[in-house]
Parts: structure tokens; C-alpha cells; sequence
């Protein structure tokens, strides 16, 4: 063996950049990270939940945690960040995203650009300003894509399955063109997980009297075999796993997180 367990959960002297790093699931993948040993880079439209998140993650871990807000529907103001940057992070994990039904038939146009903007085309750019950066020292991605890229359950999510359909078409090709160069890409399809930003939009689809989307809930924790829905935390457990010396050998992988959904 050549490194020890406590040597492959190791993150010390590292830097992670999370976009979505200030609240749900993004707060508790920086939260394993910092307590792996990583310093942060947390990047967030969110500036008041991005220094609270920042500053209990300095107070309990000791780790620097620099914040970073950004617009990532705009792809040069994303372009912009990379190129400011003295020393680009050692792992990103491309986290953030918008999570809205549509009718496809009210669909506009101005909506299409703006689910595939964040969704799909900021963790485009993302890599792009990663890789360019890094160059052929070679660095660790994780992808967030959703079960919804395969399994279409949710009524009216048809633009969200494919802008996150692309994520996974995505991770495959930078997998081929960029792993003989020291890269480590891998994807994480989470399930239903309750967040701040779910009960959100639950609370919202009830003030207007939509009850599908609670119907919805209720016909996907039925088919759970844990039988309930997962947390941020079950999340962030499987990005530091990818994160880490120890899954090495994990290149290109989907990673489902979903209680067993897909399976049943």
C-alpha cells in the first residue's frame, strides 16, 4: 500500500472551488472539504450567505476560505474570474444550478437560456477556465448533473433534464481529450434532496395552489427504498470521495446518489 486511509481522505494543502458554495448543497460539500483539510474558494450570487457560510467554515475548520461572487449566466464574467486568479484551484466542483419547471409549450426563450446558461453552459466555462489555467499539471473536477438526465419522473422538467444531460455528456468527453494529461473528471447524479432550495419552491407552488408538485413528492418517496428523500450531506460525502487521493482510479464515472431510486 502506498498511502495510508488517513493519507486518501487527505485534502490539506489543497484548494477546492465550489460554485454554489453558499447554501444547501453546496455549503455542505465545503463543509466535508474544509474538515478534509482544504482550503475554499466559494462562489455565489448570494454575498450575505456567502460570508455566513464563509465565516463558520474559518471558525470551525481553520481554513481560508476566500469568496467570490459571480454571475455564472455570464460566460465572461466567468472568463474574467479565471484570468484574475494568481493560482488556480487544485479541485472544482461545479455545483451550482437552477431547478424550475416549465410547460415546454410556455416556454420561452428568455427561460431556455437561462436554465441551459447556468446548467449547462457556466459548468462548460467553469472547466474551460480550470483546464486552461491548469494546463497539463492536470486537476480533479466533479460534475453535478441529477437523476433527472436520465429518469424524466418529474412532470414538467424537460428543459432541466437537458441542461443536465449535457453535464454528463460533458464530464465524458473532457474525460477522453483530458485524462491522458493528469485530469480526474467524474459526475454525481444526486436524487431528490431536500434543500433550502426545494422547500422553496414547494412553499411557492402552494401559495398559487399547484398541488403537483407536492404530488410529485409524494409518488417519489414512495418509490424510494430508503422510503425518504436524502439530505445535502449525502451529496457532499460522494464529492469528497471524488474528491479525494482515494478514488484515484474513478475517471469518467457517474456516480448516482439517489436512495435507490433509479434501481426500483
Amino acid at each position: 500500500m502506498s498511502m495510508s486511509l488517513s493519507q486518501l481522505i487527505n485534502l490539506s494543502g489543497k484548494t477546492a472551488l465550489i460554485t454554489g458554495g453558499a447554501m444547501g448543497i453546496g455549503a455542505a460539500i465545503a463543509h466535508r472539504y474544509a474538515e478534509a483539510g482544504a482550503n475554499l474558494i466559494l462562489v455565489d450570487r448570494d454575498q450575505a450567505a456567502l460570508r455566513a457560510t464563509a465565516l463558520k467554515l474559518q471558525q470551525h475548520y481553520g481554513v481560508h476560505v476566500d469568496e467570490q461572487l459571480l454571475d455564472l449566466s455570464d460566460t465572461d464574467a466567468i472568463t474574467r474570474y479565471w484570468e484574475s486568479l494568481d493560482f488556480p484551484p487544485d479541485i472544482l466542483v461545479n455545483n451550482a444550478g437552477v431547478f424550475r419547471p416549465y410547460k415546454v409549450e410556455e416556454l420561452s426563450h428568455k427561460d431556455y437560456q437561462w436554465m441551459m446558461g447556468v446548467n449547462t453552459e457556466a459548468v462548460l466555462f467553469m472547466c474551460k477556465g480550470m483546464i486552461a489555467r491548469r494546463g497539463k499539471a492536470g486537476g480533479t473536477i466533479v460534475n453535478i448533473s441529477s437523476i433527472e438526465a436520465r429518469s424524466g419522473f418529474t412532470d414538467n422538467m424537460t428543459v432541466y433534464g437537458m441542461s443536465k444531460a449535457a453535464v454528463l455528456a460533458l464530464s465524458r468527453g473532457l474525460t477522453k481529450d483530458y485524462t491522458k494529461h493528469g485530469w480526474k473528471i467524474n459526475t454525481i447524479l444526486p436524487g431528490g434532496v431536500a434543500t433550502p432550495g426545494a422547500k422553496k419552491l414547494g412553499i411557492a407552488a402552494l401559495k398559487r395552489l399547484d398541488f403537483s408538485i407536492i404530488f410529485t413528492g409524494i409518488k417519489f418517496n414512495s418509490r424510494l427504498p430508503f422510503g425518504k428523500m436524502g439530505t445535502p450531506d449525502d451529496i457532499a460525502r460522494a464529492a469528497l470521495y471524488l474528491g479525494c487521493p482515494i478514488s484515484d482510479y474513478l475517471c469518467g464515472s457517474e456516480v448516482v446518489v439517489d436512495g435507490g431510486f433509479l434501481s426500483v
